[in-house]
């Protein structure tokens, strides 16, 4: 590849088993969305001035959600391109380094009398719920700072520039962690504003109901052997050559 990868060079390299990509890769980032519990954020990458080409990336280590409607610049190592049923995926390696280096270029514009093209489809209310999701892990990441101040038991608590260090650490800590996804209700405070500890609730135990997943598992696993042994016979069956 060149000293800068484009996107259509990525598809054509790209194979099966996966293709290094070692070289820079510029693309505007669209369509973009967090990682979930173990599945990465994913985002299409549209080759700069070329729309039409565009690439599937899946991120593990970050968030591509940050970088919707902008040019972001992936460099570094372990990046890699596959081929999967019928299309390209970029796995963005965990030591590689994703940055924004300018907005999308702007669309070609309309000839006149040509009808404008809709807006994408509750593009506000996305806007809004994801403000929301980052305003309240901010309050946890706070309320996780106020835990620390109280830990240390200082008497004046945490100087000011020390607290909001401890309080931007952990609320970036927690957003490249993946935790801006669905973050749960704040936790109660105190009379003196510091917030309850969290204390997981204790899972219900029941026997009886224990006893009929574990039936149902071997049930199933059961059927599932069943299957595989019958779907041998009938590939040996398949395999016999009648002479």
């Amino acid at each position: 590849m060149s000293e800068k990868a484009t996107v259509a060079a990525i598809i054509d390299a790209a194979t099966a088993e996966g293709t290094w990509v070692n070289d820079p890769i510029e693309a505007v980032v669209r369509n973009a969305r967090s990682g979930q519990g173990k599945k990465p954020s994913k985002a299409d990458l549209h080759e700069v001035g070329a729309a039409g080409t565009k690439i599937i990336a899946s991120w593990f280590s970050g968030d591509l959600l940050q970088f919707e409607g902008g040019i972001i610049r992936i460099s570094g190592k372990g990046t890699k391109a596959k081929i999967y049923k019928g299309t390209c995926e970029l796995e963005i390696g965990k030591n590689a380094t994703v940055e924004q280096i300018g907005a999308a270029p702007a669309a070609a514009a309309q000839p006149a009398g040509a009808p404008r093209a809709a807006p994408p489809a509750q593009t506000e209310h996305r806007f809004h719920n994801e403000m929301k999701r980052i305003t309240l892990l901010w309050i946890h990441a706070w309320q996780y700072a106020k835990n620390a101040e109280q830990k240390l038991g200082l008497a004046d608590g945490l100087p000011p520039e020390i607290f909001q260090a401890c309080l931007s650490s952990i609320f970036i800590t927690a957003k490249d962690r993946g935790l801006l996804e669905r973050p749960p209700a704040t936790r109660l405070v105190d009379n003196q504003g510091f917030p309850f500890p969290y204390v997981p609730a204790e899972a219900a135990h029941d026997p009886e109901a224990e006893k009929k997943e574990l039936e149902a598992a071997r049930l199933a696993a059961e059927e599932a052997a069943r299957k595989v042994a019958a779907e041998a016979k009938r590939r040996e069956a398949d395999d016999s050559v009648p002479f």
